[in-house]
């Protein structure tokens, strides 16, 4: 009996480290801390969302250039790779909640917490939403244009947790610099730490790997079975 509880701990930490996502790594720019995400798997590095908050297009292509720093408008097969590192697809999540469409999008009225920890992890990329809005996430611009509007990614949810919003591409607006418009902004990498342009090169800062983190749950499971056994 003490052998079967045994293997399913092990299980259950098998699934906790496929889970685990190992794959995006947060690196300082411009003085600010985790200014970009850096993803280990497509080797591209993500400009957090908040430095072209409020911006409309005009002002955001002049940003580029003033950065002068091999930035790239995204585009949504970009974004859309980015985003499956959290799970997060096209494809109605009956974890997060029953789900109601919208035009261009689809939310979950009172959100399961599987839906707020998906996105206070997304929120890594640059958290866009809640100084323009009674809302917590992400929403940014793609370069993929629709008419005179461009694709939108975005997953967030009310302060009151009531609702939650998604939406992967079909989304369409035109970028006017409100206060929860971004733009999500990409460049190839050299997987060396980033060059801060007022002081040294600045640290990396590493997403726990799954291997690390599947090899404390082990450890864990085995220190509650040998407690068990006792």
């Amino acid at each position: 009996m003490r052998s079967i509880l045994f293997i399913k701990l092990l299980f259950v930490t098998g699934l906790f480290s496929l889970n685990a996502s190992a794959s995006l790594i947060e690196r300082d720019y411009l003085g600010v801390t985790g200014g970009v995400t850096y993803d280990t798997e497509s080797q591209l590095e993500w400009l957090d969302l908040s430095f072209t908050r409020t911006m409309d297009f005009n002002e955001y292509q002049d940003y580029l250039l003033s950065l002068n720093d091999e930035w790239n408008f995204a585009s949504s097969d970009l974004v859309a790779n980015l985003f499956s590192n959290f799970d997060l697809n096209d494809e109605v999540n009956d974890d997060f909640g029953t789900a109601k469409v919208g035009n261009g999008y689809h939310y979950y009225s009172s959100p399961e917490s599987a839906f707020i920890n998906v996105v206070n992890s997304l929120v890594i990329l640059g958290e866009s939403m809640s100084e323009g809005s009674n809302f917590f996430g992400v929403k940014g611009f793609t370069s993929d244009n629709v008419g005179n509007g461009y694709e939108q990614y975005m997953a967030y949810y009310s302060n009151s947790q009531s609702i939650g919003v998604v939406a992967l591409a079909d989304y369409v607006r035109a970028p006017t610099g409100k206060g929860i418009q971004s733009f999500f902004t990409y460049r190839q990498s050299n997987a060396m730490p980033v060059s801060n342009v007022n002081g040294p090169s600045l640290p990396a800062t590493a997403v726990p790997e799954p291997a690390t983190l599947g090899l404390f749950a082990m450890l864990l499971s085995f220190m509650v079975f040998r407690r068990i056994k006792r």
